[in-house]
């Protein structure tokens, strides 16, 4: 009886000066009460279905980072689910919880050895799960990994490309300068490749009319012969490449290197003489500055006589 009396005794204590204890009896299977200076948690696991994918995670670790969980998790027991399902994406979820439960000693080790790219996904895919559930922590570190990343990840794959753009202007209240540097660093993707239309499919996908017009701008200098031949152009693609091209002719003295071909009923396009990267850029830079980012995208849908289209 007096060691029963004595484990009541220090069990009382060790709650009383926030430590943990069981909360009934001795099994392991049993909640945890975690005592921190203002309140307590029940530390239940919770199982939760992402796009198929199972995970049991820690209630707590979910709370702590996420003001989100934190309140769905303070529902009454009988309004959840036993499965809590989540319309995400399973890898970015993946990660999210990978940043939640990893040790110093794991961060330190996946810095050191982890490929910049591998980084900048696992990045990327943090800050998009970060942000959705308002944990800004993670989220705050994930941006600015991108930032310190995004000129060390070399040639991004499309996928990644499109996630990033479309999460860049709901990142901006992380790091303001964040949409800039994502636009810089595709616009520069855009003049390094050898196949622009992909790139204008991205865009068109991303119904992103800045980046179209970029890509459009750089497909005007692919050779005739490609231009002819490429097969995802659709019908009104090639008209829009024959509107910019004739309303860049405006600014003749700047983009002389551009002209159109109206030999042959396919309207193709091409240059002269193949410019430099500054010379074929100067011509969209100022067109940049006379239109504005946000109209720019009337280069290549308004009618050079001045009459707004349809395209």
């Amino acid at each position: 009886m007096g060691k029963g009396k004595d484990r009541k005794k220090r069990r009382r204590n060790v709650l009383e000066h926030g430590g943990n204890v069981l909360e009934h009896g001795d099994s392991w299977d049993q909640p945890i009460l975690d005592r921190t200076e203002h309140y307590f948690y029940e530390d239940w696991t919770v199982e939760m279905e992402v796009q198929g994918q199972r995970f049991k995670v820690s209630k707590l670790r979910l709370s702590a980072e996420s003001p989100v969980f934190a309140t769905m998790f303070e529902l009454p027991t009988e309004t959840l689910n036993e499965t809590v399902v989540l319309h995400n994406d399973p890898d970015e979820f993946r990660d999210f919880l990978w940043y939640i439960h990893s040790s110093h000693s794991e961060f330190a080790d996946y810095l050191a050895n982890c490929s910049a790219v591998k980084q900048f996904r696992r990045a990327l895919n943090i800050a998009r799960i970060a942000h959705f559930y308002e944990a800004f922590t993670a989220a705050t570190w994930a941006v600015n990994q991108l930032v310190a990343l995004l000129p060390k990840s070399g040639a991004a794959d499309v996928e990644t490309m499109k996630k990033l753009r479309s999460f860049a202007n709901r990142g901006s209240d992380i790091h303001a300068e964040l949409p800039g540097m994502v636009q810089s660093y595709w616009c520069a993707e855009v003049r390094s490749t050898k196949d622009p239309v992909r790139w204008l499919l991205v865009a068109r996908d991303l119904k992103d009319e800045y980046l179209q017009a970029y890509a459009y701008f750089h497909i005007l200098f692919l050779p005739d012969q490609d231009l002819r031949a490429e097969s995802r152009l659709t019908d009104l693609d090639r008209l829009r490449l024959y509107v910019g091209s004739a309303n860049l002719r405006r600014y003749e003295s700047d983009c002389d290197c551009i002209v159109m071909d109206h030999s042959d009923s396919c309207r193709s396009y091409h240059k002269h003489d193949a410019p430099d990267e500054l010379a074929s850029l100067r011509p969209f830079l100022k067109l940049k500055d006379v239109y504005g980012e946000e109209t720019i995208w009337e280069i290549f849908t308004r009618s050079p006589i001045g009459l707004t289209t349809s395209l």
